[in-house]
């Protein structure tokens, strides 16, 4: 081969090499801008994918939100004093598993202790001859005022009527007789006399207050017996 051709081959074997490189690099770009458009693509998908979600999820809270706040609202109403109450549209509502209470009577009445009557009567007697005798009772009047009730109740408000006018009359009689068996000067007399009257009424407005219940029930039912006081 002549110097000429060998220069012709290798001029073209060059340009084969050169064309062959361009060629591989254009491939080597287009595949590099197919696999960045690919990530592009599925990026862009993922954070639409994430987007979708986070409105879904918000918008699940705002119904939530709004449905507590619907139910709060329906079981309280607002006051402009800031005191919240029971809405009465509840408040009126009827339970269906509402249970009725029965309470039954007793199947025996309650008898009341023997001697009863005896035992109560001698309490009070003790704490009228006290009062008369200006001296401490032993008991609350709150407590004699209650058995005086309960003796009332159980029928035996005449028994006990009976009882505390001979004891009041007994007591009326004694301070009676240190007048009568005694001479004294008449200024004298009528100062003692005054004095035992004012005496009678204070200790009678006391004995009163205890046999109150007495006086207001059974005397004023009976238009024929005198008033305690």
């Amino acid at each position: 081969m002549s110097r000429l051709g060998g220069t012709q081959v290798l001029g073209t074997a060059q340009q084969v090499k050169r064309t062959t490189a361009e060629h591989t690099a254009v491939l080597n770009f287009v595949g590099a801008k197919r696999s960045k458009l690919s990530s592009a693509v599925s990026l862009t998908e993922i954070d639409d994918i994430e987007k979708m979600t986070d409105t879904a999820a918000a918008a699940t809270a705002t119904t939530d939100t709004t449905q507590k706040r619907a139910n709060f609202s329906a079981l309280t109403v607002a006051n402009p004093n800031g005191v919240s109450k029971i809405s009465p549209s509840l408040a009126s509502a009827k339970p269906g598993s509402a249970r009725k209470l029965v309470i039954k009577n007793f199947k025996n009445k309650p008898k009341l202790p023997e001697n009863y009557q005896e035992q109560t009567w001698e309490k009070l007697q003790e704490a009228v001859i006290a009062i008369q005798t200006s001296k401490s009772i032993r008991y609350s009047l709150e407590e004699l005022y209650q058995a005086v009730e309960n003796m009332c109740n159980h029928k035996m408000a005449s028994t006990l009527y009976a009882n505390l006018t001979i004891l009041t009359e007994s007591h009326v009689k004694a301070n009676i007789e240190q007048f009568l068996a005694e001479s004294m000067d008449r200024h004298i007399f009528l100062k003692k006399m005054n004095e035992c009257w004012q005496s009678h009424c204070r200790q009678m407005i006391m004995i009163r207050s205890i046999f109150l219940y007495l006086d207001r029930t059974y005397v004023l039912q009976n238009p024929s017996i005198s008033s305690i006081w």
